[in-house]
């Protein structure tokens, strides 16, 4: 899913591999409950990916392609966001590459701002 998301190109390749999940989960910043995911309601399948480290920090956002357009990364998004609320956070942090406009656009609309 993470590959197929990353398809477009707006926000690079997709580095992860197959070892993706060790790579992030062993980072001192992890921890399993601010990864959010989505499942399509008939298949099951996992259609978007939402996580952030413990310093209130959006580390990753994607949308399969046959998902988006519904509003499924703004949802990811603002479920991560109440999480960091309850812990405490009165921001997010976030990077998004300069070319990246669908997520960029997606960001402004929730009222991320540039730093």
């Amino acid at each position: 899913m993470l590959i197929d998301a990353y398809h477009d190109g707006y926000a690079g390749e997709f580095e992860g591999g197959d070892d993706w999940y060790a790579t992030v989960s062993a980072d001192d910043e992890w921890d399993p409950a601010l990864v959010l995911l989505a499942r399509d309601v008939e298949t099951q399948r996992i259609v978007g990916v939402c996580y952030g480290w413990t310093s209130a920090f959006l580390k990753d956002v994607c949308v399969a392609r046959v998902a988006r357009g519904q509003g499924l990364g703004e949802a990811l998004v603002l479920a991560l966001a109440e999480r960091f609320r309850e812990r405490g956070f009165g921001a997010m942090d976030l990077k998004v590459l300069p070319g990246n406009a669908p997520a960029r656009g997606l960001y402004r609309k929730i009222g991320f701002r540039d730093a």
